[in-house]
């Protein structure tokens, strides 16, 4: 038949996690064989980034961002879609001009922020984003401008990850995902050990909606 555009609707929801990726890989290679254009419908954001050379995210019938999946998951324009595809840290709070080299939010519950970059708006109820991969966790200071003190509530080690909830001595809860290079996994971080959370300015997403 030979179509211009082959719709897939959910193709890979009923199977297990390596069938899965199996048939991505394959519907991926038939995908560049045919040259035809796919539209695949899914709820598994990690399905989304890993198939697609563009991604539309859509909220009540709208699509409300259209990009690759990089800039989609790097620069959300919105708080949906930077909740939407992964977690990730969100502080909401009044964002000021501070100087050249980008901007200021103070936080609700208290955080100074530093912010890379400009805003199209400033004031109260704005919105930074700070993804879960960007916040190193460290027994000592990290030295990055944005650097809190906490203690681990939850690690969940997952493999090649780790998963840290830190609460910081505001209370707030700030999420991070730590790379398990070595065997110890996190670097044998426990729940309740006193640490520091710390992010640079160019981690940070100003978010808007």
């Amino acid at each position: 038949m030979k179509p211009a555009v082959l719709l897939l609707d959910e193709p890979m929801a009923a199977l297990d996690r390596s069938l899965r990726a199996d048939v991505q890989k394959q519907l991926a290679g038939i995908q560049r064989k045919v040259g035809a254009t796919f539209v695949l419908v899914t709820h598994d954001q990690d399905e989304a980034m890993a198939m697609s050379d563009y991604i539309a995210v859509m909220n009540q019938g709208q699509i409300v961002q259209f990009g690759t999946p990089q800039d989609v998951y790097e620069y959300p324009r919105t708080k949906f879609v930077a909740s939407f595809l992964g977690t990730i840290n969100l502080f909401e709070g009044s964002l000021s001009e501070q100087g050249p080299s980008g901007l200021r939010l103070l936080t609700k519950d208290g955080l100074d922020i530093f912010v890379s970059g400009e805003a199209a708006g400033t004031g109260e109820g704005c919105a930074v984003g700070v993804r879960p991969e960007k916040v190193l966790v460290s027994r000592q200071p990290t030295s990055l401008p944005n650097d809190f003190c906490g203690t681990i509530e939850r690690l969940s080690y997952c493999g090649n990850l780790s998963h840290a909830t830190v609460r910081l001595t505001n209370h707030r809860a700030i999420e991070a995902t730590l790379v398990n290079s070595h065997h110890s996994g996190a670097g044998a971080l426990r729940p309740g050990d006193a640490v520091h959370v710390g992010f640079p300015e160019d981690a940070t997403v100003v978010l808007h909606g």
